[in-house]
């Protein structure tokens, strides 16, 4: 895939994921229909039904071809999984936070290349901060049109981590409690913002030198991924194999404590 076509499609992107946030700024602090998918943690708002709408419209007219896997409609949607481009919606990253009026939330759309299995296009817009991270495969990251890049640390004690928990944390043992108690202690400190789309723009432009999590979803990751490696990072599986999308889990950073951050993780879990 050359650049100028990748160029091309990220403009489609953006102006999608724009739109998506438009949808998401109407909205604030005027819903009325809040409710749980698989428990009481998980929301769904009509804004992220709005979100999701808008952007699929754009989207699917523009890439007829492409596969599409959108939070609130995967069902309907991954049977095309086998196309070769495969486009990662979220349509509102951080429902809980959007949901209480905090700011940390943000519209991701990524897409992954299935025959490289590499994340080759991402853009992350967080309408409350206006902000917006854009990437290709490539290229550099833009945060509202400036090169950003991954930060310098080189030790997890000079580290600021991100991660998250899965919304089934109180019934399920692989809970990431462990991890996070490992890391903070090592760490110069380990954050829990809320949108996992996010907290991998924030590695990408150097404000986390580190990411991880499980039980994620494609539409969490991907974006988020692309602009790590863009901005000079590194991506993987817990295990430091390469990254799978849609395996739901990743360990990302700025490169320079990628290794430090898998051993640490192989040791906690296997403790």
């Amino acid at each position: 895939m050359n650049t100028e076509t990748l160029n091309a499609w990220l403009k489609q992107a953006n102006d999608a994921a724009l739109i998506g946030g438009r949808i998401l700024l109407d909205y604030q602090d005027k819903l009325e229909h809040i409710r749980s998918k698989s428990c009481d943690n998980d929301l769904v708002t009509e804004a992220d039904v709005a979100s999701e709408t808008a952007i699929l419209g754009l989207m699917q007219k523009a890439f007829p071809e492409h596969a599409f896997l959108a939070e609130e409609s995967v069902q309907e949607l991954n049977q095309q999984i086998n196309a070769r481009y495969v486009w990662a919606i979220d349509p509102l990253d951080g429902t809980v936070n959007y949901a209480h009026g905090l700011p940390f939330y943000c519209v991701s759309i990524g897409l992954l290349d299935r025959k490289q299995n590499l994340p080759v296009l991402g853009v992350i817009y967080a309408p409350a901060l206006n902000e917006i991270y854009l990437t290709v495969q490539g290229g550099p990251v833009l945060l509202n049109g400036r090169p950003v890049s991954v930060s310098t640390a080189d030790s997890l004690a000079r580290s600021l981590l991100a991660t998250g928990f899965p919304y089934q944390r109180a019934i399920i043992e692989d809970n990431n409690f462990k991890e996070f108690f490992h890391f903070a202690r090592l760490a110069q400190d380990v954050r829990r913002p809320g949108a996992a789309a996010l907290d991998l723009a924030y590695v990408a432009c150097g404000r986390f030198e580190g990411f991880w999590e499980n039980h994620l979803h494609p539409w969490d990751i991907v974006a988020g991924a692309a602009l790590v490696l863009s901005a000079g990072g590194q991506v993987s599986a817990y295990d430091g194999s390469p990254l799978e999308a849609l395996s739901g889990q990743i360990v990302a950073s700025n490169g320079l404590i990628h290794k430090q951050l898998l051993t640490e993780m192989q040791t906690v879990r296997k403790s």
